[in-house]
């Protein structure tokens, strides 16, 4: 089964794969309700991404917990279900500096968003975000610069159908949803001398959510949609009554136009201030594990982290034997033949695969991933985080990239000096580092 996961390199909302649900005891949990309506239910340990990265609920709301009640005590942001990329404020400001510096503008953001020119014209201007007329000119010349004496004439006839030629049609439009606007037309021309019958056949109730029909708009709508079932057009049997509301949310999820509700909702995660926390007492919990490296999944629209589960799944990594020198003990050669190399990654391969097999054994036998943990071997792949000032990153990156240092920490330094220029180019051009 697919579940919606965020992923920490690109921020944004993607899909991935259930690995297994586990079980993780009986613990007390707790039920958060967001100020956007949002609710989850889950223990203190279990972590939700925030603005600085996943962290526990415990440590990200300051949660207490006295009498059988919890209180709050810190105020942080928790990441939700998305909102499509072009409509955050952070995502649309980084694609438009980059598309001043390729020089190509609006057309570049519209087709990193997978959404029309004019949808981003229209956010920049939400956003406060509109290209000026300074930063067009950095890119772009003016259309008519140097020259003069001339009118703009009407488009020939040949541009008039070069126009027609290259503009989608049928189901290659954006908005295709299957026949032609006529015979769509007559459909609805057909069904609406029947509308009062149909209505008091389903007894004036929406048949997508079961509540009258009250004050709403209500549509007609085919059980076998037309696209896939024309013989069934007309059929006054393949007709429920919906509301207008609910009609809309099921052709969003449609198979029949998945595809295209994908192709323009690239998202980002939304932020949500948390309202309320309740302390429900000791209940039985269970985990997923997610087949993605960002190790999370949205839970009932909150965006939480996998649990140290996923160090079970033969997350580790082999290195390739190098000698010692004899004169850096901090360094290694390269130069070790390769009968050496070979028995030392299959050596590297047998403990592992043994130490994951007790590891995976220990927590079948209920002993606590935290306990489980300690017979895992050191190639386990680890997360690190790291911040610090500008100076400080300067003299760690000056000294961590020097080739005296180990090999595996160099290339640490080498990322870090990569992301460095990238955020700070100035600073790093000053020390010529790029």
């Amino acid at each position: 089964m697919n579940v919606r996961c965020f992923d920490e390199d690109t921020k944004e909302l993607t899909h991935a794969h259930i690995k297994d649900v586990f079980n993780t005891g009986i613990k007390d949990i707790y039920e958060i309700e967001l100020a956007n309506g949002k609710k989850i239910r889950s223990t203190k340990e279990h972590k939700v991404l925030t603005q600085d990265g996943f962290k526990s609920l415990e440590e990200c709301l300051g949660l207490n917990h006295k009498n059988n009640s919890a209180y709050i005590t810190k105020n942080t942001l928790i990441g939700c279900n998305g909102i499509p990329v072009h409509q955050d404020f952070n995502w649309m400001k980084i694609k438009k500096e980059e598309s001043i510096t390729n020089g190509r503008g609006l057309q570049y953001i519209a087709e990193e968003a997978n959404v029309s020119y004019h949808t981003i014209r229209k956010w920049l201007k939400v956003l406060n975000l509109r290209f000026t007329k300074k930063e067009v000119a950095t890119y772009t010349k003016v259309w008519n610069e140097g020259k003069s004496g001339y009118k703009l004439k009407p488009r020939t006839k040949e541009q008039r159908e070069h126009m027609k030629n290259i503009t989608p049609k049928g189901k290659d439009h954006h908005a295709f949803k299957g026949g032609s606007a006529s015979e769509r037309k007559a459909i609805a021309n057909f069904f609406n001398s029947y509308r009062k019958e149909i209505f008091e056949k389903f007894n004036f109730t929406c048949q997508m959510c079961n509540k009258p029909f009250a004050n709403e708009r209500i549509d007609l709508h085919h059980i076998k949609e037309v696209a896939l079932y024309p013989e069934l057009a007309l059929d006054i049997n393949n007709i429920i009554p919906v509301h207008v509301s609910c009609h809309m949310t099921h052709h969003g999820k449609t198979s029949l136009f998945k595809d295209k509700v994908k192709k323009g909702h690239r998202k980002t995660s939304s932020w949500a201030a948390v309202k309320s926390v309740k302390y429900l007492g000791k209940m039985q919990t269970y985990d997923l594990e997610i087949d993605h490296k960002s190790h999370n999944y949205v839970a009932n629209g909150v965006i939480v982290h996998n649990s140290q589960r996923y160090s079970a799944v033969n997350d580790y990594e082999t290195y390739e034997a190098r000698r010692q020198d004899l004169k850096n003990k901090q360094n290694s050669i390269d130069d070790m033949d390769e009968d050496n190399k070979i028995w030392f990654k299959n050596m590297q391969e047998d403990v592992n695969g043994f130490c994951f097999n007790v590891y995976r054994e220990a927590l079948n036998r209920g002993v606590a991933k935290e306990l489980a943990r300690v017979v895992l071997p050191l190639g386990v792949s680890t997360k690190l985080y790291m911040n610090g000032s500008i100076r400080s990153w300067i003299h760690y990156i000056e000294v961590r990239s020097d080739v005296s240092t180990q090999l595996e920490h160099r290339e640490i330094a080498l990322q870090a000096k990569a992301i460095f220029a990238k955020e700070l180019p100035t600073i790093a051009k000053a020390l010529n580092w790029i």
